[in-house]
Order: structure tokens, then sequence, then C-alpha cells
């Protein structure tokens, strides 16, 4: 009796367990997300968007104020880095070194929250940043909302050095335009749910 009693408990708390904790695995909505890379020059600012990427996230809701997040990762292109001049566009794509380097990618390999609950969350992800094949680790902040149960937005702006991964600064008309060693990423994300999986913890 004893024995199909502590069998009844432990059920009960699995069914309980996974009643309170899915995890989701969520997508970018390509019409909806955008990724800006923004920089100065000697003439003007200018603005170039990262086309055709990716990026997936899981995030696990275990009761009303316990929202986690993991298993981010961007990956694009490097050549779908464009803006709206050609001459700036070879210019870069030979700074980023395109045909050596084919793809910018970032992992997570930690997830710092500074707030979290059913419908809003904030903080860093930690992870490898890839650029022109050089690797480095980074901190990107965030602030997201749960729109509904399969849509999240998420934002967020980071500042780094071209000179950090190896990328000498493109410049025109004979090194007499030149742009500015740092840069802004700015990226947000519409992102909706793939599908949902039960987890125990």
């Amino acid at each position: 009796m004893k024995t199909h009693l502590k069998s009844l408990v432990f059920l009960s708390a699995m069914l309980a367990g996974l009643a309170l904790s899915a995890q989701k695995i969520y997508t970018t909505v390509p019409e909806q997300s955008k990724v800006a890379i923004k920089g100065t020059s000697t003439l003007h600012d200018w603005q170039m968007d990262a086309k055709n990427f990716k990026t997936e996230m899981v995030l696990e809701e275990k009761g009303e104020k316990d929202l986690r997040i993991s298993g981010v990762s961007f990956s694009c292109k490097s050549s779908d880095v464009l803006g709206e001049q050609k001459l700036m566009n070879n210019k870069a794509h030979d700074a980023l070194k395109v045909k050596q380097f084919s793809d910018i990618k970032f992992n997570q390999s930690e997830v710092k929250m500074e707030s979290a609950n059913s419908n809003s969350f904030k903080g860093y992800v930690i992870g490898k940043l890839e650029i022109a094949g050089v690797s480095r680790n980074v901190e990107l902040p965030f602030s997201g909302e749960v729109n509904s149960g399969e849509d999240v937005s998420v934002s967020g702006s980071f500042r780094m050095k071209m000179s950090d991964y190896g990328i000498v600064p493109p410049s025109v008309m004979m090194g007499t335009i030149k742009t500015g060693d740092e840069i802004t990423l700015e990226y947000s994300f519409m992102m909706q749910s793939e599908k949902a999986l039960s987890a125990v913890k």
C-alpha cells in the first residue's frame, strides 16, 4: 500500500510539473524583424541592414513569474549585409571577407535575466559572436514582451568596434571618405512559436 501511495504522489508531482513548465521554440518572422548596422563617416552617418537572417530561442514558463530563456542563436550570410549604395556594399563585403567567411553567427552560452514575468522580460544574452572569421564573447542587452501565447517581440542595441574582429573600416574616394571604427547593432525581432515541449526538471 505504501509503495502504491508513493508512486501516486510521484506521478502527481510529475503531472503538476508538466502543467507548470512548458518550453516553446521561437523563430523570427522575417517581414516583422530587422537588424541594422549603423555607423559614422567623415561625410555622413550610414546604415546597412542584414537580410535573410534567422534567430531562434527557447522560452520556458515555470509559473506566472518565472520566465527563462535559452538556446539563443542568430545566423546571416555576410553577403546579405546591404545598404543603399552598391559601392559601399562592395567595400563592406571586402572588409567582411565574404569570400572566405560566408556567415555571421551568434550562439548563446548564458543568459542573465534582470527582470521577468509572464508578460515581459529584460536582461543580457552572453555568447560568441563570429564575424569575418573572428569569434569574440559579447553581452547583448535585450528587452521583450510576450504578446500572446505564440508571439514574442524582442529588441536591443549593442556598440562594438570593427577592429575587434580584424575588420579595417571601409573607405572610398581614395581614402578621402572614411568610416568610423565604432558601429551600433540595433535588433528588433518578432518571433513566433514553432512548437511546445513539455519539460520536467
